[in-house]
Order: structure tokens, then C-alpha cells, then sequence
């Protein structure tokens, strides 16, 4: 199972990519507010993109490569 960054999830177009990505794959989602999805391969923080990235979200990113 592959894991993909998707920021902009709790709405729109990163929303609808989020339900599709969830059907096979596993996702760090990343929105100022929570998607409206409850999923066990959905791992999402809160974030405003504009600013500097929290520490708990960097450390979750050194995962990816």
C-alpha cells in the first residue's frame, strides 16, 4: 500500500481525491480544517500552509522520501 501527501483535503477537489486515493492507498492529509471522513488509513493534521510546519508534522514527513 502506497501512502500520498495530499494537502487541501477537507474540501473540493483535495476532498474528492482523498475518498478516491482511501479506496487503495493510504494518506497523510493535510487542511487548516478536518476532512469530513473517519478512516483508518487516514492520518491528517491541521495545518496552515502559509506558516512554519509544526514539529509533529516534520516528523512525520521524514518518513517519506
Amino acid at each position: 500500500m502506497k501512502t500520498f501527501l495530499l494537502t487541501g483535503a477537507s474540501s473540493g477537489i483535495g476532498l474528492s481525491c482523498l475518498n478516491l486515493l482511501l479506496k487503495e492507498h493510504s494518506v497523510l492529509a493535510i487542511s487548516r480544517s478536518p476532512p469530513p471522513i473517519d478512516h483508518p488509513h487516514l492520518s491528517f493534521f491541521s495545518e496552515d500552509l502559509s506558516k512554519p510546519l509544526s514539529s509533529q508534522l516534520k516528523k512525520q514527513l521524514k518518513g517519506f522520501s
